[in-house]
């Protein structure tokens, strides 16, 4: 019996994960304000190598942090195509995912 070996593809939209961590930057930057650790060329500089990568199927998380929620990490899910915030400031964070809940 031969096996063949077979790889699997996945069909993620590279374009619409771009869009839509962009998007939820500029929404964090108008809804928190101040200065974040990274900058947004910075951050969409991680998101392009763990996209280049190739390998990504499950999610995985972009650190952000700001003067206000300093532990702040995006969790972007390319299956789903959507992102949440997680931090360990709950309340805060509860309401920034109602917002990006609509992207």
């Amino acid at each position: 019996m031969i096996r063949e070996i077979t790889s699997i593809q996945l069909d993620i939209n590279k374009e619409r994960l771009r869009e839509i961590v962009s998007e939820s930057m500029r929404m964090l930057h108008e809804y928190l304000g101040g200065d974040f650790a990274f900058t947004d060329e910075q951050i969409m500089q991680k998101l392009e190598a763990i996209i280049e990568n190739g390998m990504i199927s499950t999610q995985f998380f972009i650190e952000l942090g700001s003067s206000k929620i300093p532990d702040l990490i995006l969790r972007v899910d390319p299956r789903r195509r959507d992102v949440l915030c997680k931090s360990s400031f709950k309340k805060k964070v509860a309401r920034i995912n109602q917002f990006l809940r609509m992207l």
